[in-house]
C-alpha cells in the first residue's frame, strides 16, 4: 500500500511528533528530571512503534511538543503534532475537527477544595468562585450549571492546573473544578493530598482519547490496531495498573483501580478477562 497523510509525512521526516501536557498527571506530564512521562505517553509510544512497523524501515524518531488545554486541538488539525497525548475528551463537537483513538479513559468533573474549607458540592460555592483550566470541557460545563441552577458562583479561567491550584492556596479562589482523576493526580504530584479533598457528585461524563488528523484512513488504522494488539496482550491493563494502581516514581500513589465501564470498554477491544 502506498503511504499516504500522516504515515507518509513520517517516513519522509524520520519523526514522530506527540503533544504533551505538562499539568495532565498522571495521563501526561513532565518528571522533576524533565522528562516527557504518563499513560497516554505509554500508548502513544505504542502507536508510534506500530508506526514504525507500518512504515518500514527505522523506527522514526519521537519528538515531543507541548501543548496546552486551549490549543492542543488546534496544533492537532495545524498539522503541528500527530498524536495529542494527554487527558482529552471526546465530544461531539471535537469530532467535527480531530480524530479519536478508541476510548483510553473515563472520569468526570468534580471540585477540589481544602479539607478544612466544610464545601461538599458545587451547591455549598454560592457567593463564592471555583477555578477551572481554559479550554477545557470542565469550564463549559461549569458554566453552564452555574447558568442553569442560578447559582452565585464566581468562574475563574486559569492557563493550567497549577495555576487552578495556586489560586486554590493563595485564598483567590474556594475550589478547583476539572476531572476527578486530573485532582487527585495533581495533589497526589504537590504532596497535597492530606491537606484537600475531591468532593460532590461527577457533574459530567467525560471519556478520554488520543487525538489524532481526521480523514486519515491509513493513521486510524494503525491507531485502532495498536489498541487492540494492546488489549489482546493485557497490555493495556499493565500500562493502565503501573499509573493508576501501582507506586508511582514519586512513591505516591493513585490507587484507582479500573472501574466497570472502562474494564467493559477495553474488553470489547480484546482484552481478556482478568
Amino acid at each position: 500500500e502506498v503511504l499516504s497523510g500522516t504515515l507518509k509525512l513520517i517516513a519522509q521526516s524520520g519523526t514522530i511528533r506527540l503533544g504533551y501536557r505538562t499539568d495532565a498527571a498522571p495521563f501526561s506530564f513532565v518528571s522533576k528530571a524533565g522528562e516527557v512521562h504518563g499513560y497516554s505517553i505509554d500508548l502513544c509510544r505504542a502507536i508510534a512503534a506500530a508506526i514504525g512497523d507500518e512504515i518500514g524501515g527505522a523506527p522514526p524518531r519521537v519528538e515531543f511538543r507541548q501543548v496546552t488545554a486551549a490549543d492542543r486541538l488546534y496544533r492537532v488539525v495545524a498539522g503541528e503534532v500527530d498524536l495529542e497525548c494527554g487527558s482529552t475528551t471526546n465530544t461531539a463537537a471535537r469530532r467535527e475537527r480531530v480524530a479519536f483513538s478508541p476510548l483510553i479513559f473515563i472520569t468526570g468533573t468534580r471540585l477540589a477544595v481544602r479539607r478544612d474549607a466544610g464545601i461538599r458540592g458545587l451547591a455549598d460555592l454560592g457567593g463564592r468562585s471555583v477555578a477551572v483550566v481554559r479550554g477545557t470541557t470542565n469550564e463549559q460545563a461549569l458554566r453552564d450549571i452555574v447558568a442553569r441552577q442560578g447559582l452565585r458562583v464566581g468562574i475563574v479561567a486559569t492557563d493550567d492546573m497549577a495555576q487552578a491550584f495556586d489560586l486554590l492556596a493563595s485564598g483567590r479562589v474556594d475550589a478547583v473544578g476539572g476531572d476527578d482523576v486530573l485532582l487527585v493526580g495533581q495533589l497526589v504530584r504537590t504532596g497535597e493530598r492530606a491537606r484537600h479533598a475531591v468532593v460532590g457528585a461527577l457533574l459530567t461524563f467525560e471519556r478520554y482519547g488520543i487525538a489524532y488528523a481526521r480523514d486519515d484512513p491509513q493513521l486510524a488504522a494503525v491507531v485502532e490496531r495498536t489498541m487492540r494488539n494492546l488489549a489482546r496482550a493485557s497490555e493495556l491493563r499493565a500500562i493502565y495498573n503501573k499509573w493508576f494502581v501501582r507506586t508511582l516514581p514519586n512513591g505516591e500513589r493513585l490507587d484507582m483501580p479500573m472501574g466497570p465501564e472502562l474494564t467493559r470498554s477495553f474488553e470489547m477491544l480484546g482484552m481478556p478477562p482478568e
